[in-house]
């Protein structure tokens, strides 16, 4: 399995707050057990008791009345069931109830029952959410929410390509998520590019064929390393050679044959100088709302811790935010800003809502991220991608457009994945982090944060604290 991250401190998993959630959401402090209050009834509490009762007396009389009409009238079982069908392995299904389990916490907490059906309303704010108000009822869940509680893996399948090719080449169990987004990740040549001793970053190199047409363009990171893929949309391209260039000095040099895996490139030229352009693009529909509140506060810490670590050299961040077509906004961009308190404070203000089917407005995010923001010639330039779900089907050819024009440009992809999520959506993540030079980062269940987490095809692994590794993988960016 992968070594590349061996030396982080593994995150050893809280049992209390694994377990017991609830209560430490709801709780200041979570040392402190809640208190269990003796259950008496609130004016609410009768009305909503009244008002039930008034239901069911109606919805008796209509049931009398719909007698005479069953021949007329759709099964009402059968409509929600078809509504809650899974989609495509079983998207829309993981979705759907995703929502269903954030609206009844949602609605616990705003009622402020325990488990045990005892109401304790001297721990909630003095005016209770107004039922249906998602954002309210999930603002109670926010007080308590601090950065080092989120938890992940991490896994860079550039540096185990033959387990990335046996489970995403044609016999593998992502082979049939490969062809629903055309994208083959399976051929590759890594390039290394020095000057002596010396590994170049920032120089472009680029793959063609016999007719040297361009089949793919990448940058050198910081090892001098660079992946170019060829057959990438499995059309049966063949390479012939590379052209490196950096400044006014390039090289060319032929492939064998038979296409080494790896080859060497000496060139005479000094690294790009260190600086970074660092983002993050989140999906805030309504079912990143289990997670979002604390994705905010894990992300100002790392905003802020690396601010501090790399103080010597230029930075610049953006923060993005995107939903679905039919929302509020489909994207809301923010440029790129020395002023990191500025971008955190745009990160602060948002919220999750909307959305609606499974798939989320993905492509339009990353076309906003890669092709309307002024990257520079950065020594590192990462987009950390949080979401929780796929774009939509249509958008495939968009897709593998946006990963060419990322590579071509050294943006490097690193998608964070929330709960929820599906193999295909873990494929079509990790064939863009392996096609940009990015690493894959899913967050897991050890936080007892959110809905479930799909285990990732990745073997045994460690577990991190998220905050913790994003900071390690932006500094290993910056070595």
């Amino acid at each position: 399995m992968n070594k590349h991250f061996n030396g982080f401190d593994v995150f050893k998993p809280d049992n209390y707050l694994k377990n017991k959630t609830r209560e430490r959401i709801i709780a200041k402090n979570e040392k402190t057990a809640t208190p269990k209050k003796p259950m008496y009834r609130k004016p609410y509490v009768i009305a909503a008791t009244c008002l039930a009762a008034v239901l069911i007396v109606s919805l008796s009389a209509v049931n009398l009345f719909g007698m005479y009409k069953t021949e007329n009238m759709y099964d009402a079982h059968t409509m929600m069931e078809e509504r809650s069908a899974p989609k495509d392995s079983d998207g829309g299904g993981r979705k759907a109830a995703k929502r269903e389990a954030e609206k009844e916490l949602a609605d616990e907490y705003a009622l402020g029952y325990t488990d045990d059906g005892e109401e304790w309303s001297d721990d909630l704010p003095a005016k209770a959410p107004s039922e249906g108000n998602a954002a309210d009822r999930m603002a109670i869940i926010a007080e308590s929410q601090t950065a080092g509680t989120l938890t992940a893996k991490v896994f860079c399948d550039n540096d185990d390509f033959s387990l990335w090719r046996d489970i995403a080449g044609e016999d593998g169990m992502f082979y049939s998520f490969a062809q629903r987004w055309g994208i083959n990740t399976t051929d590759r040549v890594v390039v290394n590019v020095k000057n002596g001793q010396s590994a170049v970053c920032g120089a472009k190199v680029v793959l063609l064929d016999t007719k040297s047409k361009e089949l793919w363009s990448a940058v050198t990171d910081n090892k001098g390393r660079t992946y170019l893929f060829y057959n990438f949309a499995a059309t049966g391209e063949k390479p012939d050679r590379i052209s490196v260039s950096m400044g006014d000095v390039s090289v060319d040099k032929p492939l064998d044959e038979e296409t080494p895996q790896e080859i060497s490139v000496e060139l005479s030229a000094k690294s790009v100088a260190k600086s970074l352009d660092l983002m993050f693009v989140v999906d805030t529909t309504s079912s990143m709302g289990d997670e979002l509140e604390y994705i905010q506060a894990e992300l100002e810490d790392i905003i802020n811790r690396v601010e501090a670590e790399q103080a010597g050299n230029p930075l610049r961040l953006s923060v993005n935010f995107y939903r679905d077509e039919g929302d509020d906004y489909v994207v809301r961009p923010f440029p790129f800003v020395a002023d990191f308190s500025q971008a955190i404070s745009d990160l602060k203000k948002q919220n999750a809502i909307g959305g609606g089917d499974f798939e989320e407005a993905v492509e339009q995010a990353l076309d906003s991220a890669i092709h309307d923001h002024d990257w520079s010639d950065a020594y590192a330039k990462l987009l950390f991608l949080v979401l929780d779900a796929p774009p939509h089907d249509e958008a495939a050819e968009k897709m593998r457009a946006l990963t060419r024009d990322a590579a071509g440009l050294g943006i490097r992809i690193i998608p964070i994945t929330g709960s929820g999520i599906d193999q295909n959506t873990e494929f079509l993540m990790r064939a863009i982090d392996v096609a940009t030079g990015g690493t894959y980062v899913p967050l897991t269940d050890d936080s007892g944060i959110g809905g479930e987490h799909l285990e990732p095809t990745i073997g045994e692994s460690p577990v991190y604290k998220l905050n913790d590794l994003i900071v390690k993988i932006v500094g290993d960016y910056m070595k």
